[in-house]
C-alpha cells in the first residue's frame, strides 16, 4: 500500500496528552526564568496530572516521557529560582 495520510491511523500519527506537552513547555521556560516560580510550579503540577491521566487510561496515549521531563525541568527551574532568591 503506498504511503498516504489517509492510510495512517491515529496510533501511527502519535497522540499525546495535552498536559504532558504543557508540562514540558513550561518546564523548559521555567529554567531560564528561574526567578519566576510560576512556570516551574505549573510544570510540576501539569506533569503530575498528565501522569495520573496516563495511568488511568492504562498507559495508552503517550506522553509519559514528556510529563516526566516536564517535572524534572520544572524542579530544576524551581531549584534555580530558590538558589537565586537565597542570594
Amino acid at each position: 500500500m503506498p504511503f498516504t495520510m489517509e492510510g495512517t491511523t491515529l496510533e501511527a500519527q502519535g497522540s499525546s496528552n495535552g498536559f504532558s506537552v504543557a508540562a514540558l513547555v513550561l518546564g523548559i521556560v521555567g529554567i531560564p526564568a528561574g526567578c519566576a516560580f510560576i512556570p516551574s510550579l505549573l510544570a510540576i503540577i501539569f506533569g503530575i496530572v498528565a501522569l495520573s491521566q496516563i495511568a488511568k487510561s492504562g498507559g495508552e496515549g503517550g506522553g509519559k516521557g514528556m510529563a516526566v521531563a516536564g517535572i524534572v525541568c520544572g524542579a530544576g527551574g524551581l531549584g534555580l529560582g530558590l538558589l537565586w532568591a537565597m542570594k
